[in-house]
């Protein structure tokens, strides 16, 4: 495991230096932006932004190279010995990312150039959220896969039905690349979508149930795992532990409820303040992207710990033998 972080830092850090180092920002934007163009603020927004880019890859490459001494740091040690501990900083954690940014804003002002250029279409928000799904997908073949060898074939195709949800959502966020291969939008379709480009949440008769009622379902399918675990007592342990591999566990709420109320602002009282900004919903579904995959992340490593509750196929006296030492 520590390998695995440790690698998985080395390389988006060096993914970053790349990108601020090589990579023509400007000629991005002008390129792959809806509009085709570049504010003059944003313009000059772009070398803080690169900038900001090459710092996060040098503390990515620092943290990899230092992460076996920092997890053995004793206050890192007492802050996370508790597990309890733990699961309450993940449970902060995204309300404090938003009162930093909501911060930000207020200090910046609404129109500030770099947070615009960051949560605009085609964004590094756009497509880290896209990327973050893209993982999902990786996750969830792995937990589908598992579970199937375990027996677990309702499991295995909730899963799996998930994996194409995280496919279709990491597809739909970059307009299924649309704007990088070039390719036109059908006229049919540039008739029937807002942003006139080839995708399914943007039909004029899609966006409800994609602007209002999928994030409501999203924050509620997130809230699900604070519902069990103030009755698990009452439905008894080994129901209760079956069930939570269906909703995220109680902790992840945090990640799964911002984008629901932003929805429901949005239905509701939409242009009660001007703070808000249709664009701020960017940062949210990039918190619940995180969330999901987490949630996914979470099931499969209970998975590998044997908590699956089902013997494997008898493939082999070998594959018997390592399961009995899960046991």
């Amino acid at each position: 495991m520590l390998i695995a972080a440790r690698l998985t830092c080395a390389l988006a850090g060096g993914v970053c230096l790349i990108a601020a180092g090589l990579v023509d920002l400007e000629f991005l934007r002008t390129r792959l932006a809806a509009d085709g163009s570049v504010t003059p603020g944003q313009a000059a927004a772009l070398p803080l932004a690169r900038l900001m880019l090459a710092g996060f890859g040098t503390g990515l490459l620092l943290l990899a190279a230092l992460l076996r001494r920092i997890l053995a740091a004793p206050w890192l040690t007492g802050l996370l010995g508790s597990r309890r501990r733990l699961e309450t900083l993940i449970f902060l954690a995204p309300p404090v990312m938003l009162i930093g940014l909501a911060g930000y804003r207020l200090a910046r002002g609404p129109g500030d150039p770099l947070y615009l250029l960051l949560v605009r279409e085609d964004s590094l928000v756009e497509w880290l959220t896209a990327l973050v799904y893209l993982a999902g997908v990786v996750v969830s073949w792995l937990l589908c896969s598992r579970l199937y060898a375990l027996r677990r074939f309702a499991l295995a195709g909730f899963y799996a039905v998930l994996g194409a949800c995280c496919l279709f959502v990491a597809l739909e966020e970059v307009s299924y690349g649309q704007r990088l291969l070039g390719f036109a939008t059908p006229e049919r379709v540039v008739t029937r979508n807002v942003q006139q480009e080839m995708t399914i949440h943007n039909l004029d008769f899609m966006q409800r149930m994609f602007f209002t009622l999928i994030p409501l379902a999203a924050g509620l399918f997130g809230m699900a795992g604070v519902v069990l675990l103030a009755v698990r007592r009452r439905i008894g342990r080994e129901r209760a532990r079956q069930l939570s591999f269906l909703v995220p566990p109680w902790y992840l709420a945090s990640w799964f409820v911002p984008v629901a109320l932003f929805a429901f602002y949005a239905t509701f009282f939409w242009g009660r303040t001007g703070f808000i900004q249709w664009q701020d919903q960017e940062p949210l579904e990039a918190l619940l992207a995180f969330g999901f995959v987490a949630f996914l992340l979470h099931n499969l490593a209970r998975c590998r710990r044997g908590e699956a509750g089902t013997r494997p196929r008898p493939a082999s006296s070998g594959s018997r033998r390592g399961w009995a030492k899960l046991s």
